[in-house]
């Protein structure tokens, strides 16, 4: 088995074909996650530092992450035993200790706005520095069982294999999933800590048993999780951030440092029993501490469930040899693999523009707008019907009108439009606004590189289903009085 850093140089020419076979012409997905964590902890992203207005700056972030083509945003809420929300279990991070309004609220509010789903991020087992935990947290871990915290080095954790763990972090997830509008809920650091092998402390345990032990911790926290979640909102997402590499393989070894057999996430087993919707690995390398790997995911799980987490923030560092073309790169790999999409840590990056980040981005990787859902499979919006009821161009702007009947569950809008009859819903490209709410869109085509005249709406479901479109009629129906009596094409280009 090969142990380097570095890829064999057939690997490297089959790696470089398909980087350059997938630039070329390539068919990019239309449901596809794009996500980036928003991090809280330190303010390294948000909150920051000297702004006398929290709130336009957070909008202002939220303005650039929805123009690149992000449509997750990852908004960490829990960071070490406090919170960046009002919560009644935990306090409040003292960096928002003194802000007169709930921040996390606020985010999920600004990025419905603008058409991005916002999960809460919340960090679980680390607690922080010893005599730095806040005192209202460590009873309120108390109260939930004894024993429950336990210290490594200066440090101290909540304990994997205490059931009143998963009870505890199951509390915090309800609330967050009943008290908040949040499309998922996203899963750090659930997992043992670093020196996986001094856990669980038990004599007269082989290293293999110790392994098993922990996979079966770290699942039993993850299905109390899920069913604190899934019994409130069974739409809301749960998601789990784990380690890059799941496990060895026939191209490279780990190391000692893997998901599966090191730190107790059996990811596999989590997504065959459907105890998580998505998992992304946190892939911070490159060369051969990436692509094999990659490879690894897309062959051992659902590809359409994994979505790696790339090193964006290594950019910013020009001497280990990364630059904005290493992350474009792995993008596409990563796609090419049929992976669920890519994960960018972290926002900071992309607000900074660092190496025109941004711009190839939205150059060879998004260049359309993708929905972040493939919906699960179910009838839920067979019975949904989605009429356009007005349609009306006035000098560079159109307006549309429509209703919408048969939804079972809360809806979202999707706007199509294309230069050409029918409009082909199944591209991306004719995708130009997503999370409508209401009934009504204006386009605008100052902003478009074309004047596209025709149109189609369709409505989505909280878990992603996708209703049939309604769609402006064909242009020669126009002139023969079979539209809609409540169509008004004004100066309309709709029969052109």
């Amino acid at each position: 088995m090969a142990t380097g850093r570095t890829l064999s140089p057939i690997i490297m020419l089959c790696l470089t074909l398909l980087l350059a076979a997938t630039a070329t012409a390539r068919p990019e997905p239309k449901h596809q996650v794009r996500a980036v964590w928003l991090t809280t902890a330190y303010g390294l992203d948000w909150p920051m530092a000297g702004s006398t207005d929290q709130k336009e700056s957070l909008r202002t972030m939220l303005d650039v992450l929805a123009d690149v083509g992000i449509n997750t945003v990852m908004f960490q809420c829990r960071i070490r035993g406090d919170v960046a929300y009002d919560s009644a279990i935990e306090p409040r991070n003292p960096l928002f200790a003194g802000m007169d309004f709930d921040p996390l609220a606020f985010a999920v509010d600004e990025c419905h706005k603008l058409g991005m789903e916002c999960h809460a991020w919340m960090v679980c087992i680390p607690l922080g520095k010893q005599g730095k935990v806040p005192k209202r947290t460590l009873d309120a871990i108390a109260r939930t069982g004894s024993g429950l915290v336990m210290t490594h080095g200066r440090q101290l954790y909540l304990d994997p294999s205490r059931r009143g763990t998963g009870e505890y972090l199951a509390r915090i997830a309800a609330e967050l999933t009943s008290r908040y509008d949040i499309d998922g809920l996203h899963l750090d650091y659930i997992r043992y800590p670093d020196d996986y092998r001094a856990f669980p402390k038990a004599k007269g345990m082989t290293a293999a048993r110790k392994a098993a032990a922990r996979r079966e911790h770290i699942t039993g926290i993850v299905r109390r999780i899920h069913t604190a979640v899934k019994s409130v909102k069974p739409w809301v997402s749960l998601s789990c951030a784990t380690i890059g590499k799941l496990r060895s393989t026939s191209r490279l070894d780990s190391r000692g440092w893997d998901a599966r057999d090191c730190l107790g996430q059996d990811v596999q087993r989590w997504l065959g029993e459907g105890l998580v919707d998505a998992v992304y690995p946190m892939m911070y390398y490159k060369d051969g501490d990436f692509y094999p790997f990659a490879a690894d995911w897309s062959e051992a799980v659902d590809g359409c469930r994994v979505i790696p987490a790339l090193g964006l923030y290594r950019i910013e560092y020009w001497d280990q040899g990364w630059d904005a073309a290493e992350i474009v790169g792995q993008a596409l790999f990563c796609e090419a693999l049929g992976l669920g999409g890519i994960g960018l840590y972290r926002a900071k990056t992309l607000t900074d523009n660092t190496r025109n980040i941004c711009g190839l981005l939205r150059g060879d990787v998004f260049r359309h707008k993708a929905l972040p859902r493939h919906g699960d499979g179910s009838a839920r919006m067979d019975s949904c019907t989605v009429t356009l009821t007005r349609v009306k161009t006035t000098g560079r702007r159109t307006r549309l009108q429509w209703e919408c009947r048969g939804a079972a569950s809360e809806v979202t809008f999707t706007i199509y439009a294309s230069d050409t009859w029918p409009v082909d819903t199944g591209d991306p490209a004719n995708i130009i606004e997503t999370g409508v709410k209401g009934g009504s869109y204006t386009y605008d085509y100052t902003y478009d590189s074309g004047r596209r005249a025709h149109f189609a709406v369709t409505a989505t479901d909280r878990f992603g289903n996708e209703s049939a479109p309604a769609a402006t009629p064909r242009p020669d129906e126009t002139h023969l009085g079979v539209m809609l009596p409540s169509l008004v094409l004004g100066e309309s280009r709709m029969g052109r």
